[in-house]
């Protein structure tokens, strides 16, 4: 009886440590409270989230502690607000995909884990394009997934093996 006590307890004891709860709270200064949903994504021990200030983009990083490393905007040369943003982090840094809602154009670009940005993509001229998806693999390969109006093309698979060289 005792041998069967005794892990039960530990694993009681071990369940109740294990409650939610929350491990710290970063606010986003200027952030607006209306817009795109926030996106986050984690690589290693950092944190990436996009958020809204007015019609523009920013980009963050926060170590574990919820410490706020850098931040930098994503793109400051659009006037018009920016729809459908993605993210997602890579082992080099992280790579963010968005959306001009009056141009109907699609962006990618990749920052590095300092916040500089290394590459810029536009995916060339289409009558409209919309970003439906992004992926990263984990060999630095990054997959977007953009649907395209106006060509005999309705989805694009914009594949980049090395991002250094976009």
């Amino acid at each position: 009886m005792k041998t069967r006590l005794l892990p039960a307890l530990g694993c009681a004891l071990a369940l109740s440590a294990c409650g939610t709860g929350i491990l710290w709270k970063t606010p986003i200064e200027g952030a607006a409270l209306n817009g795109s949903p926030l996106p986050i994504a984690a690589e290693g021990n950092n944190l990436y989230q996009l958020f809204p200030v007015g019609t523009q983009l920013h980009l963050r990083k926060l170590n574990s502690a919820g410490k706020e490393q850098w931040q930098v905007a994503v793109d400051d040369t659009l006037a018009n607000a920016l729809t459908s943003p993605k993210l997602r982090a890579t082992a080099d840094g992280v790579v963010v995909g968005y959306q001009d809602s009056a141009n109907k154009q699609v962006f990618l670009k990749g920052f590095d884990g300092d916040g500089n940005e290394r590459w810029f993509s536009d995916l060339g001229e289409h009558a409209s394009e919309t970003l439906d998806d992004l992926t990263s693999g984990s060999n630095g390969t990054v997959t977007a997934a953009v649907r395209l109006s106006g060509t005999l093309v309705n989805a694009l698979l914009a594949h980049c093996q090395d991002l250094r060289g976009i």
